[in-house]
């Protein structure tokens, strides 16, 4: 029966795929998203600061 759920295009829960660092990626995407909607930045300026935020966060 899950073979059918996964077949059928299901995602990992983004804590799956983080894991032990979710809260950080969720609050790095969140502040980041805010700002850009509150005018403060663009997108692509939102989507370098999240992947550099990420980058320094594996290492």
């Amino acid at each position: 029966q899950l073979y059918d759920v996964f077949a059928g295009g299901a995602v990992a829960r983004p804590s799956t795929v983080t894991g032990e660092a979710y809260n950080e990626v969720s609050t790095i995407y969140f502040t980041e998203v805010n700002k850009v909607l509150t005018g403060q930045q663009d997108g692509q300026q939102a989507v370098e600061s999240i992947e550099s935020q990420l980058q320094s966060l594996l290492q």
